[in-house]
């Protein structure tokens, strides 16, 4: 705990904006009596314990015609907290059960090993919180309902003590079988670590040796359970950390049906896909049509966003937004045009299928900063974004830091804008003849705007055309020459249709509302609402229904 808190002190003496957040949100918790608090998990763990009583007396009163279980595995949420994703795999599971399907809960009780939330990035060598996070799961997950994950045996220490000795390179490409564990471990390793750059850091080759240890020991449990139970589908959280990743290529090797799922981009929403969650993976019927009911709510949403009014997986990214200053605005009419680039957490695991033009964020930002120096009639805005200071989440390659390493933040034609300063991204963007981004969301949301965008990054978007998006790094600078030089071509109609298609569609009929099942508590927790058993069961509630029909019948997670 010492050393918790020094590190913050540091970090807010570096960072005064983020102390100043910091402050209000520790008076607004201020307000909340720690017994209040103490009563609300009560209260939580209460209702959840009934929900599931009912849910078993529904169980004891139906036929099963077919005994294979569909399997639950979320060992990547946070271990000392009812997450939104716990609460999504819970209500989904209970919503199978009152439906006649057998669910078997996969419940960590040391058997992981190193887990990635039980990792502390200071003390990589210390042992995760096992003891409380098995003692708050088990007031979740009935015990007659879950089958345990064991701690290794000795032969797992050995081989942990025999991967200690191997580089991080031989690691990232160690296999098991035929599965590739170490590239399933990485995404991992660099999340907890905050970085993309693992050999920057000696924490690295030790918390990665222990992921693959561990992904291996997980492994070989789950191959004998698949093969004694013959599950009827794996459902796991994310599938992108090690322990989902691995549970979902274990399970796929054996030609079992896998679901994974994340949140949704609408408040209290969930994705479930039968891909990779992180991906996003969204397949429009080409029967579906916007209409002007779509247009209409989809302009609604898009009005709130300009002003910060959202969050994603409780996470509320904009505290405040203000406009741009006036000194930014001189610069602006001192330059024949502005380009802004948005910039990723260069961390976020959510990444890890992006880098096929470039390999990785930091090169795809050397290229064109490189162009800007070329430029200098053009005012080059580079905009970080406003989750790489998270507070806890603290990136340890912040693009500031980059960029003054690296020579381009003395370039007179540039403009770097920190992530604790709320500037409006909307405002940036229609400053700018077009953006440029490595992967993320804004640049759909420019596109949408009519500014035209330019990508570094393979993204969820890509499939709707909205965007330029070069085959690699060669076409990415000739294209971005030509960008700057002659300006890009405007946005065709049919290009703006298929952008708001796509997006409408990733927003409204793929993300699930669970609202009526799932309460947000207090920042990153939350509760299970006021409900019966029966109102879960998929004949009851379209959300069920369609979770339902997704596992049981392989159809597709979206709204009709």
């Amino acid at each position: 705990m010492r050393n918790l808190m020094k590190e913050l002190r540091v970090g807010l003496r570096q960072y005064p904006r983020l102390h100043g957040a910091l402050r209000v949100g520790k008076a607004a918790f201020a307000r909340v009596h720690p017994s209040e608090i103490q009563h609300q998990h009560r209260r939580r763990a209460e209702r959840i314990q009934t929900i599931e009583q009912q849910v078993q007396r529904i169980e004891a009163g139906r036929r099963v015609d077919d005994p294979a279980p569909v399997l639950f595995l979320n060992a990547s949420s946070d271990p000392f907290t009812l997450s939104f994703n716990i609460a999504t795999g819970l209500v989904a599971s209970w919503g199978l059960r009152v439906a006649g399907q057998p669910v078997t809960y996969l419940v960590c009780q040391g058997g992981i090993g190193k887990c990635v939330k039980g990792t502390d990035r200071a003390h990589p060598e210390a042992p995760p919180p096992c003891s409380s996070c098995v003692k708050l799961h088990s007031t979740w997950y009935p015990a007659e309902r879950s089958v345990a994950l064991l701690p290794a045996s000795n032969a797992n220490r050995e081989l942990t003590a025999r991967l200690g000795t191997l580089t991080l390179d031989e690691l990232a490409a160690y296999r098991y079988g035929d599965l590739n564990i170490g590239g399933l471990c990485l995404p991992s390793a660099r999340w907890i670590l905050r970085r993309s750059d693992l050999p920057a850091d000696p924490a690295a080759q030790p918390v990665l040796a222990s992921y693959v240890a561990s992904a291996i020991g997980l492994a070989r449990q789950l191959d004998e359970l698949f093969r004694a139970t013959r599950p009827r589908a794996l459902v796991a959280f994310n599938g992108t950390f090690f322990p989902e990743a691995t549970a979902r290529a274990v399970a796929l090797a054996r030609k079992i049906p896998v679901v994974t799922y994340e949140a949704g981009y609408r408040t209290l929403s969930a994705f479930f896909t039968s891909g990779v969650a992180t991906e996003y993976p969204v397949h429009i019927p080409e029967s579906f049509h916007m209409g002007p009911a779509e247009d209409a709510e989809l302009d609604q949403y898009l009005a709130r966003r300009t002003q910060g009014d959202f969050t994603m997986g409780g996470v509320r990214f904009w505290p405040e937004m203000k406009g741009v200053s006036p000194e930014l605005k001189a610069k602006v009419e001192a330059h024949r045009q502005v380009v802004t680039v948005f910039t990723n957490v260069v961390y976020d695991t959510s990444q890890t299928y992006v880098n096929t033009i470039f390999g990785g964020m930091f090169e795809w930002l050397s290229e064109t900063l490189k162009l800007a120096a070329q430029y200098p009639d053009t005012l080059f805005i580079v905009r970080a974004h406003p989750d790489e200071l998270r507070l806890g989440r603290e990136s340890q390659e912040p693009i500031e830091q980059w960029l003054g390493r690296n020579g381009p933040r003395a370039l007179k034609n540039l403009v770097f804008i920190p992530p604790t300063e709320y500037v409006s991204s909307y405002e940036l963007i229609g400053l700018s003849r077009f953006c440029i981004v490595y992967n993320s969301t804004v640049g759909l949301e420019a596109v949408l705007l009519g500014v035209p965008v330019l990508t570094g990054g393979l993204t969820r978007y890509a499939q709707a055309g909205a965007a330029h998006s070069p085959a690699d790094g060669d076409a990415y600078v000739k294209l971005l020459g030509e960008f700057l030089r002659d300006g890009p071509p405007p946005i065709p109609r049919p290009q703006l249709q298929a952008a708001r298609r796509y997006m409408y569609y990733s927003i409204f009929r793929v993300g699930l509302n669970l609202s009526a099942f799932i309460e947000p508590l207090e920042p990153s927790e939350y509760t299970v609402g006021p409900i019966e058993a029966e109102d879960l069961h998929p004949d009851r509630s379209a959300e069920m229904g369609i979770i339902y029909d997704g596992i049981i019948h392989d159809r597709p997670f979206c709204y009709a």
